[in-house]
C-alpha cells in the first residue's frame, strides 16, 4: 500500500510511468534507467504508544548509466516524496520523507549504476 502510493506519486510528478520505468518489487535486468520501489527487511512496525499509527521503511532504487543523472533523479525523487499531514487513497500519512542522502552502489559487470534513498512513511490505514 504504502509503495502503492509512492509509486503513484512518482508517477504523477512525471519520474517514471509504471511497469516501463517504475517498478514495484522487480525490475528487469534489461532495463538501464528506471525507479525500482522494494520493501526494507524490517517490515512494517505497529507503534504501541499510537494505536492504529505504523512505520514502513522502503528504498527507492534510481538504476541509471550516469552517475551524475542518476542523482540527480534521486533528489527527484526525495523531493516528491517528502510528505506531511495527507491523505492518499484513504491511507492518513502522519510524514513520508528520505532518512539520509542518496547512496550510489555500481552493478558489477555493466554499465549501470543503482543509487538507493532510504525513505521512511509513518501512517494510518482506514
Amino acid at each position: 500500500m504504502i509503495k502503492d502510493i509512492a509509486a503513484s506519486l512518482l508517477a504523477k510528478g512525471g519520474l517514471g510511468v509504471p511497469g516501463r520505468s517504475l517498478f514495484i518489487y522487480h525490475v528487469p535486468d534489461e532495463i538501464n534507467k528506471c525507479l525500482l520501489i522494494i520493501d526494507d527487511l524490517e517490515g512494517i512496525a505497529r507503534d504501541d504508544e499510537l494505536p492504529g499509527y505504523k512505520k514502513a521503511n522502503f528504498k527507492v532504487i534510481v538504476r541509471d548509466t550516469d552517475y551524475q543523472s542518476g542523482v540527480t533523479i534521486a533528489r527527484q525523487v526525495i523531493s516528491a516524496l517528502d510528505l506531511h499531514r495527507l491523505t492518499v487513497n484513504g491511507i492518513y500519512l502522519q510524514r513520508m520523507r528520505a532518512t539520509h542522502d542518496p547512496i550510489a552502489f555500481p552493478i558489477p559487470d555493466s554499465d549501470v549504476i543503482e543509487i538507493s534513498v532510504n525513505m521512511q512513511a509513518v501512517f494510518v490505514e482506514p
